[in-house]
């Protein structure tokens, strides 16, 4: 079987691929977005964690 050329068809193969590479670009941003939002948790905890040791070292704990 030969396999369809068709404007029609090479539209539709342009559309799909760009539907495509739209959902990886969004799943990329989302996935960074992420990594964002938990590497911001972890520092803030980091840095309540070390200013508590910090201020129990002060005061004689």
């Amino acid at each position: 079987m030969a396999r369809e050329t068709s404007p029609k068809r090479l539209g539709e193969r342009l559309f799909d691929a760009c539907v495509a590479v739209a959902l990886m670009a969004l799943l990329l941003y989302a996935a960074v977005w992420l990594l964002q939002q938990v590497w911001m948790w972890l520092l803030g905890a980091a840095l309540v964690a070390g200013g508590w040791w910090l201020w129990r070292q002060h005061n004689g704990w």
